[in-house]
């Protein structure tokens, strides 16, 4: 069966980076967002994991606050609610 979809261009730019980084193709992308199939990645390894962190590290605001203890307490998650 074959289903075609008319998107924007943008939107259609939008999917396949989504996709990309997802690392699928964009039917399986789209198949597994409807819950129509699981993809399981296999485990980091760990050069992988410290390449992530890396990664991270490098995009993370150099002047960003630090967070306290209370900042990431429970407390702090459920004030004024």
């Amino acid at each position: 069966m074959a289903i075609t979809l008319e998107l924007p261009s943008e939107e259609e730019q939008r999917l396949r980076q989504r996709a990309e980084m997802a690392g699928q193709d964009v039917t399986t992308y789209l198949l597994t967002g409807m819950g129509m199939r699981i993809v399981v990645p296999p485990p980091l390894t760990d050069a992988e994991w410290e390449e992530l962190a890396d990664e991270i590290g490098n995009i993370a605001p150099t002047d960003a606050p630090l967070l306290t203890d209370y900042d990431v307490s429970r407390e702090a998650m459920y004030e004024g609610r």
